[in-house]
């Protein structure tokens, strides 16, 4: 995990009311407001927020980190999509 993500995570330890997302390269994308997984595997992770779904699309895509509403992805990130 990537020092910045790493402060991040051990910063944020109040409860955001609404969704955070951060993107870093194309490589690691920060989740802040994940509900749960909906659907997960190499090429695709979707994920439950606030009031939407999130599509991540890639390769060799994984969840490194998943906890306090937190979900951090790794892998090649080629496309973000929002789902209403």
């Amino acid at each position: 995990m990537n020092n910045f993500f790493e402060s991040y995570l051990q910063k944020s330890q109040l409860i955001v009311p609404s969704t955070q997302i951060i993107l870093q390269n194309d490589t690691d994308l920060l989740v802040d407001g994940c509900k749960s997984i909906i659907d997960y595997d190499d090429t695709l992770i979707q994920l439950k927020v606030k009031n939407m779904n999130i599509a991540i699309y890639g390769s060799q895509l994984k969840i490194i980190y998943l906890n306090n509403n937190k979900a951090l992805i790794s892998g090649k990130i080629d496309r973000l999509e929002y789902i209403k």
